[in-house]
């Protein structure tokens, strides 16, 4: 054995950096997780897919929290089956799929994020800078 590896052998055998490797896999292990969850972008399934033309005709290009989207469908019954087919019947169900949708470009729209609030936004005004922003680059 080398006096080099000696030292590092040493080095991980101490308490602190005993600590230090497992808070290096903890944190290893995180962005192997955000990356997966950065990876699913996008609709999961066609009911989900249709989500903004659906979005589109109940709020038009208004802004929305999850909790009035989930409000609005119980007097909008063509969002209230829009939202049953693609499985979102929570206001976090809702919260959770507009995340996955967020600045992804479906039939022309796009969902994009307010701060706490949501807006459909039509992506051929967005690429013009109608709304000050551009879409993100692919």
């Amino acid at each position: 054995m080398t006096s080099t590896a000696r030292n590092v052998g040493t080095l991980l055998s101490t308490p602190t950096s005993r600590t230090l490797a497992a808070l290096i896999a903890r944190v290893e292990r995180h962005e192997q997780r955000i990356g997966a969850l950065e990876r699913r972008r996008g609709p999961r399934d066609p009911w989900e897919a249709a989500l903004p033309e659906v979005l589109a005709r109940a709020i038009g290009s208004r802004r929305f929290s999850s909790a009035e989207l989930h409000a609005h469908a119980r007097v909008d019954p063509a969002l209230a089956r829009a939202l049953v087919d693609a499985r979102l019947t929570t206001i976090r169900e809702i919260g959770c799929a507009l995340a996955g949708l967020r600045d992804v470009l479906i039939d022309g729209r796009i969902i994009r994020r307010h701060g706490r609030r949501w807006a459909v936004h039509l992506a051929h005004l967005e690429m013009s800078g109608a709304f000050g922003d551009t879409l993100p680059p692919s």
